[in-house]
């Protein structure tokens, strides 16, 4: 198994890749994804740069709430995204 292609894929599009090693390390992992599901959240994003030329435009998501930045809270995002052209 390519575990460095598959984290690939699931960095590049905001994902995570688990590789449970038994049978049994399978409910920790349905954990761990169950908490990750009840605790996400939707950000919605409006570029200033309305240009649809097909580019490539990378994204930087910061906490800058100083009380916020004390949770260590952590962001799993894409790190960007392509400019659909019209």
């Amino acid at each position: 198994m390519d575990r460095d292609g598959l984290n690939a894929v699931a960095n590049g599009t905001g994902g995570r890749a688990f590789f449970p090693k038994r049978d049994t390390d399978l409910p920790a992992a349905f954990a761990e994804i169950e908490q990750e599901l009840r605790s996400q959240y939707l950000i919605a994003y409006s570029s200033s740069n309305k240009n649809r030329d097909g580019a490539y435009r990378r994204m930087q998501l910061d906490i800058t709430n100083p009380e916020l930045q004390k949770e260590q809270l952590k962001f799993r995002h894409r790190p960007g995204y392509f400019a659909k052209p019209q």
